[in-house]
């Protein structure tokens, strides 16, 4: 039996024990964040460090380039795009076709692919996806097909080409109704319905945006659904409906300040900046303008920054303030001249040419084989 004493003593030991013990618990869980938080901040270095170590490999096995491909492929969704990246990524594919694995290479050429085009160089992306696009049809593999054909969309998107660009997303949105894939037919519906915008076929674009937000409601895709509300903004704007436009740049906001999209952001501003010119409201119009430009040159944007100086040099010419708008004209020809030139336009074509040589002549080597081998009745 247990003395009044030593009970006594044990009601003032016990409860400090346990408030002891719960003090150390949370003190561990506040660790345990803190250090969980640090490992997600530091990933992308351990991916880079990685892939450093991987592209060591004289001989490198197949696994070591399926891991390759996929550390890449990260950096390029969080937008960690550098000149490094770049480098590795081209280190990848040669590493892939020493290993003569031909659906591994094309991996690793698609993610060439999209790293280019995160930096805004077509030019250079649309010859890694002709070959990965020839892969996968041999192999027969829709699914990758499919993006590959979606990319080549956005490649000569990024070159003015909107009616080609068109007739790939076409071709695409054809092969994932097949494949009932409605993530990506909402991006390809979204993506017809920029094309149709710079085409001036606004009926066209407004049930292409409908039809995307539609089914980006239905997947709760919130950074899909700014990215078309942001692009009905700018439907609304070319359809001179200024204050239609604000309204759904707003909405978009709703969602890019949510996942601190810096492209979304700048770009909302840049479309803000477009709707106060035209509502002569000139002071918030510059104010837009020079945040969207801070905010795309700070992610290395290429084609918001080509848009935000065209603007620039618009606002300023508007103000009579020459010699500014000279600089904003001077960076915005020098900028759009390094992406879109004659010499690009020539490469592009000889690509493609190729390409279809290559295609007739494999389906010419097909057709003269069974001509040997079955006969004629």
């Amino acid at each position: 039996m247990v003395s009044p004493i030593l009970h006594a003593k044990l009601k003032i030991i016990l409860p400090q024990d346990f408030f002891m013990t719960l003090f150390k618990g949370l003190v561990l869980l506040l660790l345990l964040s803190f250090f969980q938080t640090t490992q997600s901040f530091s990933q992308p270095e351990v991916w880079k460090d990685s892939i450093d170590i991987l592209l060591k490999e004289e001989v490198p096995t197949k696994n070591s380039i399926k891991k390759l491909n996929y550390y890449i492929a990260e950096l390029w969704k969080q937008a960690r795009v550098s000149d490094s990246t770049i480098n590795q990524a081209l280190h990848t594919v040669e590493k892939a076709r020493q290993s003569g694995d031909e659906l591994v290479l094309a991996d690793a050429l698609i993610n060439l692919v999209r790293c280019y085009l995160n930096r805004y160089d077509s030019s250079k992306s649309l010859e890694y996806a002709l070959e990965a696009n020839k892969i996968y049809e041999k192999y027969g593999d829709n699914s990758k097909m499919a993006y590959t054909i979606m990319q080549l969309g956005v490649i000569y998107y990024t070159q003015n080409k909107y009616q080609k660009s068109l007739d790939y997303y076409e071709q695409a949105i054809a092969s994932y109704k097949i494949l009932a894939d409605t993530f990506r037919l909402s991006t390809l519906y979204y993506l017809n319905g920029i094309n149709n915008t710079r085409l001036r076929t606004y009926t066209a674009a407004n049930g292409n945006f409908r039809e995307a937000l539609d089914l980006k409601l239905k997947l709760k895709d919130e950074q899909g659904i700014a990215e078309v509300n942001l692009g009905i903004a700018e439907l609304k704007l070319e359809e001179k409906q200024p204050d239609s436009s604000l309204l759904y740049i707003d909405e978009a906001f709703k969602y890019i300040l949510k996942s601190e999209n810096k492209y979304g952001q700048a770009k909302a501003h840049l479309l803000k900046a477009k709707c106060f010119a035209v509502l002569n409201n000139f002071p918030q119009a510059f104010k837009n303008a020079d945040l969207g430009l801070f905010i795309a040159d700070s992610i290395d944007a290429k084609e918001l920054v080509i848009d935000a100086n065209e603007q620039l040099y618009k606002l300023y010419r508007n103000n009579e303030s020459y010699p500014n708008a000279y600089r904003y004209l001077f960076n915005f020809m020098t900028m759009r001249d390094s992406i879109f030139n004659e010499k690009t336009s020539r490469s592009f074509s000889r690509l493609e040419m190729d390409y279809l040589l290559e295609k007739s002549k494999v389906k010419f080597c097909y057709w003269r084989m069974r001509i040997k081998i079955e006969p004629f009745y």
